[in-house]
């Protein structure tokens, strides 16, 4: 009699239950064919068959990177960084055009690019803004970034914003800002009165 020589995992061990078979991958023209649903993975069509091989660096939440944060619109992981590395250098708290002309501006004083997503500026008690943008927001090694009340170069002093938060004002007499990271680690925090030079 004729012996089966590699009996099927279920076999083996019958709480496996039946052995499914998928089949092979499905045919294709094009990548958008090949979608997977998974930001985890590359939608390839290869001659005529779907490829999704795994990318690299890949998250879905902030539990799967190692001292980093998940970055929503690329599923990457991305640095953060430690107390010192991200400074705030200048504020505008008294311009011309008021509080919707106010702005912060932070300086990369590291050698790795840092992504602000997920970070916060805290002013006083309660007053908290979360930094969100659609897209990713790096600052490269020791460069800055201004985030503002406004983009609008007419009133806030023909500034470049690079980010425009809302929520968050800076108090003219006396204030703190502190910068936090996605961790929640404190990171930098500047508190000044009406007579400290700014």
């Amino acid at each position: 009699a004729a012996v089966d020589a590699e009996p099927d995992a279920a076999a083996l061990d019958p709480d496996l239950g039946p052995a499914i078979d998928f089949g092979p991958p499905p045919e294709c023209e094009e990548a958008e064919d090949c979608d997977d649903q998974n930001p985890c993975t590359r939608d390839r069509c290869s001659r005529g068959v779907c490829d999704n091989p795994a990318r690299r660096n890949c998250c879905v939440d902030d539990g799967e990177c190692e001292r980093s944060v998940c970055l929503e619109a690329t599923n990457e992981c991305a640095p953060i960084a430690a107390p010192g590395a991200i400074v705030i250098t200048e504020l505008a708290v008294a311009p011309s055009g008021g509080e919707a002309a106010q702005w912060i501006e932070i300086t990369n004083r590291s050698n790795q690019t840092v992504f602000l997503n997920g970070w916060s500026l805290e002013g006083t008690p309660g007053e908290v803004h979360v930094i969100a943008p659609r897209d990713p927001f790096p600052i490269e090694p020791f460069q800055y970034k201004v985030l503002g009340a406004s983009a609008n170069r007419a009133l806030n002093g023909s500034v470049a914003v690079d980010y425009v938060y809302d929520f968050f004002s800076l108090a003219r007499d006396r204030d703190r800002v502190a910068l936090y990271n996605p961790a929640g680690e404190l990171i930098d925090v500047v508190a000044y009165r009406a007579d400290w030079p700014i």
